[in-house]
């Protein structure tokens, strides 16, 4: 409920100025936003993809609850359709 996902997140990770983890699904987009407004200060740079070749992929830059830069790549595919 509180992610916006499926499930909780799993395999995080975390060093000095950076952190990960896994989510089912679905990008983390209001986690990302709250943390920005609790941490104003703090300009996060958010990237996901899910793992089915490049689809649902992307780049935000938020400081203080505002979307200062995005990057939303077409969609890539690896293989041909039939």
């Amino acid at each position: 409920a509180n992610w916006g996902t499926k499930w909780n997140a799993i395999d995080s990770w975390a060093c000095v100025d950076a952190f990960g983890f896994q989510t089912a699904w679905n990008s983390v987009d209001n986690l990302i936003l709250t943390l920005s407004k609790r941490f104003a200060d703090v300009t996060f740079i958010y990237s996901y993809a899910d793992e089915d070749f490049g689809s649902n992929l992307g780049k935000i830059t938020i400081k203080d609850g505002e979307i200062l830069d995005s990057n939303y790549p077409k969609e890539q595919y690896l293989f041909c359709k039939m």
